[in-house]
């Protein structure tokens, strides 16, 4: 069994807003923020560090997401990993119907934290991240 890795995700908040004239509720992005998760080292096939990770253009809060990660890590995903992150996305956004969303797509095989990677080594060699 591998070591479990504490790890720092990108959250994004969404409201549910009526649309003006209209019945309907849409979700509205109002933000991000980090949540801890612990993961499986088991989980992971590789990890790659990354910089100046842009906003895709789909929020209002891209500058809000820019800033919360502007550097971070892709971890890429082993199959169960898929489904263990899947599973947690879903927690994080079922009450609001989001099947997919620009923080966290189903079904990929890669997600991004804001955990450096000397972080990862260090948790991964024994100590504590710190």
């Amino acid at each position: 069994m591998g070591k479990f890795l504490k790890l720092e995700f990108v959250k994004e908040n969404v409201e549910p807003v009526k649309i003006k004239g209209k019945s309907d509720v849409m979700p509205i992005s109002s933000g991000f923020e980090h949540f801890t998760a612990y993961l499986s080292s088991d989980l992971i096939t590789c990890f790659v560090e990354c910089e100046e990770i842009p906003g895709d253009g789909t929020s209002i809060n891209d500058d809000d997401f820019s800033e919360c990660l502007e550097t971070g890590t892709a971890l890429y995903l082993s199959e169960e990993g898929i489904k263990v992150i899947d599973d947690l996305c879903d927690r994080f956004y079922s009450d609001m119907g989001i099947v997919n969303n620009t923080s966290c797509l189903s079904g990929v095989n890669l997600v991004l934290v804001t955990n450096s990677i000397d972080n990862i080594i260090k948790q991964l060699n024994g100590n504590d991240g710190k």
